[in-house]
């Protein structure tokens, strides 16, 4: 999106900052934050079947890094993020068949320090990397979040 003189303009007034310091956070902001993805794959066209998500919670919260390193490990891992609640972690990735499942429970079993591990399994995504973000990027979303961006960083 670019943003016309006027708003631009606009914009400096609300945070009290020159439009030439709006138009180099942005530009920052750009580069560093709202990107996008010019790449995707269609994972059936690999020969994967199937998306596992695997939930997973620690025996013991102080081993929590560890057991992130390990399951950053595992192969063909597309996500693996931490959680708040009932699980601490939530690991997604793609199968070919049943027997990538099997294999695939006994490499997290390998992981020390686990208390509860939870497989399901989804059909594929038909595109890699989903565009979970493609609302925000509405103009009228999307300014609004530069808005918040701009004045957080004027802030810090």
């Amino acid at each position: 999106m670019i943003f016309n003189s006027k708003k631009l303009s606009k914009k400096s007034k609300e945070i009290g900052i020159s439009t030439c310091n709006v138009i180099a956070r942005y530009k920052r902001l750009r580069e560093n934050v709202l990107t996008l993805s010019t790449i995707t794959l269609d994972l059936r066209k690999l020969g994967y079947q199937a998306m596992t998500h695997i939930f997973i919670k620690a025996e013991d919260r102080s081993k929590i890094q560890q057991i992130y390193t390990q399951l950053l490990e595992i192969p063909n891992l597309l996500v693996a993020i931490k959680l708040v609640g009932d699980f601490d972690f939530r690991a997604i990735i793609p199968i070919a068949d049943f027997q990538d499942v099997f294999w695939l429970k006994d490499q997290v079993r390998r992981i020390h320090g686990l208390e509860e591990i939870e497989i399901f399994l989804e059909p594929i995504f038909w595109v890699w990397p989903i565009n979970t973000f493609a609302v925000l990027i509405e103009p009228t979303i999307l300014s609004c979040i530069i808005d918040f961006l701009l004045k957080k960083e004027g802030n810090s």
